[in-house]
């Protein structure tokens, strides 16, 4: 019998199930169910965890009935969505919903947090600056603001070890996941003292800790899913460090830059060596902390709205999400000729605004205004990670919701001024999750070796020298370099210096 790794990929709306090969990194069969984002109040988000393991079940039920004729399931994977956060009991049972990273109630909590332990420490510590999203600041709006749940809470769990609890096994947080509380002291690799103390909290109630890559155990049954043989479980990574492994890094690969798209759009690369804390220092929007791979270092930077705003211009101004809409938008769109048309798509400070409009745009000016903004803030990132290393990417390799859309990714490679590579397999996360397990398992050697049966590169797109020029000068408007509302007629002064 052939091996086949199943991977649970949990996003914020659905979890996906593929079951993937070793040979070719091949995906035999996909199945995704979703759940929902639940808004209590203004400004809060949360999961049910139960109605998500449902969901979970059911893909797997249905991957594990699907599984092609002469192959089995050798392991199972999960690649996790990070920044949240449940209060469970003594019993390990719910007492919350997952809070989720976008939830704002602890805005108070953060400054708190900021004030008290200063940036500085807190990033030397945490590498990351403070945030309503992290745990700490949660959870000192539990203490805070309900009490009774707080009094009660004997562990605080992220959705990686809700999962692993109801699955009978070891709540642990791997690596990245316990990085993503940041309550971690990622130079240490341990729960930090200083921060515990400070927000009232045991180390124990946060969970043992272990690499990505640690078998937990093995199940005969995922909940109401019954195996005919015991199944080995690898505990898996935060979903950005999974596509980073998914895209073929592994921390020694010094020249590519991987592009994780979707509600998020990620940028980042694992480097070896300890988390090097000081890139927060110099680019605020950066956080470094443990890779998922063996002594290695994630370093990330993200615009958090990207999908999300692709999604608001279909439904408030084309009228449609339907897959047939998104088509038609593309099949309209043009990006060999840049209009004067701006999109600033500043929504979580109520600063989004289109510029440049005359009696001639249309939905399609629109639509490709917008898309050309997210492409400009992916480069303002790419930038950032880039001036974190002190050179140049040579690649980007792309992968996630929109890697398939080729228009997209030219637009990506005139953007960057670089090529862009999409690979055959573009759910990277749970590639990369498939790659971490097999590892774990025997199956190959290495993480380098995994990748390199498993990662192939389906098509490059190479900038193009035209549109590469005038997308510099559209782009250095967009930042501030011409008066909102310019036509971009060609290469200015700065492209021509810049060679291009």
């Amino acid at each position: 019998m052939e091996k086949a790794i199943l991977v649970a990929d949990f996003g914020t709306s659905k979890v996906h199930i593929n079951l993937i090969e070793p040979g070719r990194g091949r995906v035999l069969y996909c199945v995704s169910r979703g759940y929902r984002t639940q808004i209590p109040r203004p400004g809060y988000a949360e999961i049910d965890p139960l109605e998500m393991w449902e969901a979970v079940q059911e893909g797997v039920g249905l991957a594990a009935e699907n599984i092609p004729p002469g192959y089995k399931i050798s392991g199972i994977s999960f690649s996790y969505f990070g920044d949240s956060i449940m209060a469970v009991d003594q019993n390990k049972r719910p007492l919350t919903n997952l809070i989720l990273a976008f939830d704002g109630r602890a805005k108070q909590q953060q400054r708190e947090l900021s004030g008290q332990i200063g940036e500085t420490r807190y990033r030397q510590i945490t590498g990351g600056l403070t945030s309503s999203d992290d745990t700490g600041a949660k959870i000192l709006w539990l203490k805070e603001n309900a009490p009774d749940i707080y009094r009660q809470t004997k562990y605080y769990y992220t959705n990686q070890q809700f999962i692993l609890h109801k699955l009978g096994l070891i709540p642990y947080n791997d690596m990245t996941m316990a990085s993503r509380k940041m309550l971690f002291d990622v130079r240490k690799k341990s729960w930090s003292k200083e921060l515990t103390a400070y927000i009232g909290i045991s180390e124990e109630s946060l969970g043992r800790t272990a690499k990505s890559g640690t078998i937990a155990g093995e199940i005969k049954a995922f909940g109401k899913v019954k195996f005919a043989d015991s199944i080995p479980v690898v505990i898996g990574a935060h979903d950005c460090d999974c596509g980073m492994v998914g895209a073929g890094l592994d921390g020694r690969d010094r020249s590519t830059l991987v592009d994780i798209t979707g509600t998020w759009d990620h940028l980042g690369y694992i480097a070896k060596g300890m988390a090097d804390t000081e890139i927060v220092v110099r680019e605020k929007t950066m956080h470094t902390y443990c890779g998922p791979v063996e002594d290695s270092h994630v370093c990330l930077g993200a615009f958090p709205t990207s999908g999300a705003v692709v999604e608001w211009f279909m439904k408030q101004i084309v009228g449609s999400t339907s897959a047939r809409a998104y088509q038609s938008m593309w099949d309209e769109i043009d990006f060999t000729r840049p209009g004067s048309e701006m999109f600033y798509p500043d929504f979580a400070v109520n600063r989004g605004k289109f510029t440049g409009l005359g009696l001639g745009t249309d939905k399609g000016k629109l639509f490709r205004a917008l898309i050309e903004s997210l492409t400009f803030e992916a480069r303002g990132i790419m930038e950032i990670c880039e001036k974190s290393v002190n050179r140049e990417f040579s690649t980007v390799c792309l992968g996630g919701g929109t890697a398939k859309a080729g228009k997209w990714a030219q637009l990506r490679a005139d953007v960057f001024g670089k090529p862009v590579a999409v690979l055959e397999n573009t759910e990277i996360s749970s590639l990369g999750a498939a790659v971490i397990a097999m590892n774990a398992l025997g199956i190959y050697s290495t993480i380098k070796e995994a990748a390199d049966h498993m990662v192939r590169v389906e098509q490059m797109f190479y900038p193009k020298e035209s549109d590469r020029c005038l997308y510099h000068a559209k782009y250095a408007a967009y930042k501030g370099g011409k008066a909102d509302g310019d036509s971009v007629d060609g290469c200015d002064d700065r492209c021509q210096k810049a060679g291009n």
